[in-house]
């Protein structure tokens, strides 16, 4: 976040934006349609699968991120036969114009849905449970959080009203798991409003709990608990999903796994307190793109990534609830890498 908010004027993204899609839009209009001209048929609505009734006991997820160009029949088939009991799918947040939060609505991907559903119909037609997140947008032209008083309640009345209609999506589709923030207190959501996320946590869940009738989640970044110590309120959540990465503060490559190690005996500690009994290790892993369009300080070889998956599965996975891992997703996805059959062979020894 430090390096992306060097990027960052405030205001001038949105406001190119805004001023290139309407000028496109103006250009591209159509001529008008004559009055009694029949309209089109609209499109079938998607078909509806159920989710499995079973439920899970220990996470195997693997990560999709519904704008990644991918087979989703081909390739929750090749989770499933990794081992993944859960396909996760990762919805980009991002907060530009008037501050009302929205899922990815820049830059040409404005109808998310219909290829959510699709994710989640297949997911389902191949027996797995689904869990819907939401995430940081990875990029740099976006805002980062509310900064008045006043900007603040009002960015929260809008979230509240944004979650109740994911909330019922996520019941509409028969999600098993909503993870309303994967990283809470990352500075594109609250991390520079700290003192606000106690509100946050309480009036969100609330607004959820209303709708939703499946595992209510919530996310925090390892600083949160490692180097700030921060104790929350997160009573009511059903599970904690914690994110970790060799660019945090105070830990390198060297000391990652030790970083996530302890980020898991602290969360625990933080989350039985509030008898939340379900810690998931949910957003990890190393960069292998040196090319990768946002900088990071780390960008290690494949076969390093493999052996850090190995590494930490032979340390953590007796001390976690499971594992959500990126498939075809952002950044750290392990798809047609060395890891991917580390994952594999870990999922698959590991119980459901």
């Amino acid at each position: 976040p430090g390096v992306a908010q060097s990027y960052i004027q405030p205001g001038q993204a949105e406001k190119l934006q805004i001023a290139e899609r309407e000028r496109v839009a103006a250009s591209l209009a159509p001529p008008a349609e004559p009055e009694n001209q029949t309209a089109p048929a609209k499109a079938p609505a998607p078909k509806f699968y159920p989710p499995p009734e079973y439920k899970l006991k220990y996470i195997k997820g693997l990560a999709f991120n519904p704008r990644f160009n991918f087979d989703a029949a081909e390739d929750i088939a090749k989770a499933k036969s990794l081992g993944a009991n859960l396909i996760v799918i990762e919805l980009e947040l991002e907060a530009i114009r008037y501050n009302e939060p929205n899922i990815y609505s820049t830059q040409g991907f404005e109808d998310w849905k219909p290829r959510t559903i699709e994710i989640i119909n297949e997911a389902h037609k191949q027996n797995l449970s689904v869990e819907l997140r939401t995430v940081t947008r990875a990029a740099t032209d976006m805002r980062i959080g509310p900064y008045t008083d006043n900007e603040t309640s009002a960015f929260l009345n809008n979230t509240k009203v944004f979650f109740k209609g994911l909330a019922d999506f996520a019941e509409q589709y028969g999600a098993a798991r909503f993870t309303l923030y994967v990283e809470t207190d990352n500075l594109y959501k609250w991390g520079n409003r700290l003192g606000d996320i106690i509100n946050v946590l309480r009036d969100i869940f609330e607004v959820v709990d209303k709708r939703y009738s499946g595992k209510i989640g919530i996310g925090f970044t390892s600083k949160t608990f490692v180097d700030d110590v921060v104790n929350y309120d997160a009573s009511g959540y059903d599970y904690i999903v914690i994110s970790a990465y060799p660019d945090d503060p105070n830990t390198n490559f060297g000391f990652y796994r030790n970083r996530i190690l302890e980020s898991l005996k602290t969360v625990k500690d933080f989350a039985y307190g509030r008898q939340i009994y379900e810690v998931v290790l949910g957003s990890f892993g190393v960069n292998t793109d040196s090319g990768a369009p946002v900088p990071f300080k780390t960008t290690k070889t494949q076969q390093e990534e493999a052996d850090m998956y190995e590494n930490i599965f032979i340390e953590h996975s007796n001390i976690t609830n499971g594992y959500t891992i990126a498939y075809d997703a952002f950044m750290y996805s392990v798809k047609g890498e060395p890891a991917e059959a580390t994952v594999g062979t870990w999922y698959k020894s590991l119980s459901n």
